[in-house]
């Protein structure tokens, strides 16, 4: 298990999930073709590699998300100024939060027993369930979309 004080969001990460171990609160980065575990938690992950990659903070994203689409929470985050959007699946702060690349997410479907589950399906086959409602995730999804093509022009 590879394991890293510091990660950096990158053109392969497709998710990053919390994970708990030992009682600690850190994260599960699933790669196009690896799995990483950080010691930092997944907000703190897009924060950093906001900072690393955009120099600036995730919180000056944020703002400019809020201006952009008009809408207050759960926005999507430009981790860079071209191709990387971060979609979260819940609040922000909130410890459950998973954060996933637009970019790689394929297609989204309910699970037909629980509406609160949805999975989704990654281009390179990867699937995961989430506490989301399919509504929600399919929104998040709409709002990244629309950040990525206003940074794509």
């Amino acid at each position: 298990m590879k394991t890293l004080e510091n990660y950096i969001i990158n053109e392969d990460t497709l998710i990053i999930e919390p994970c708990y171990e030992n009682n600690v609160h850190q994260s599960k980065i699933t790669e196009r073709d690896q799995v990483i575990y950080s010691e930092q938690k997944p907000i703190d992950i897009v924060n950093y590699s906001c900072l690393m990659r955009g120099f600036t903070t995730m919180d000056g994203r944020r703002k400019a998300m809020k201006f952009v689409t008009n809408k207050q929470r759960k926005l999507p985050i430009p981790i860079d100024q071209k191709d990387i959007v971060f979609i979260p699946t819940k609040a922000e702060k909130d410890y459950d939060c998973a954060w996933l690349s637009f970019k790689y997410i394929d297609k989204v479907v309910s699970t037909s027993f629980d509406e609160t589950v949805t999975v989704v399906i990654f281009t390179n086959g990867h699937k995961v369930k989430l506490q989301v409602s399919l509504l929600t995730m399919q929104r998040q999804i709409h709002f990244a979309g629309y950040i990525y093509a206003l940074l794509n022009k």
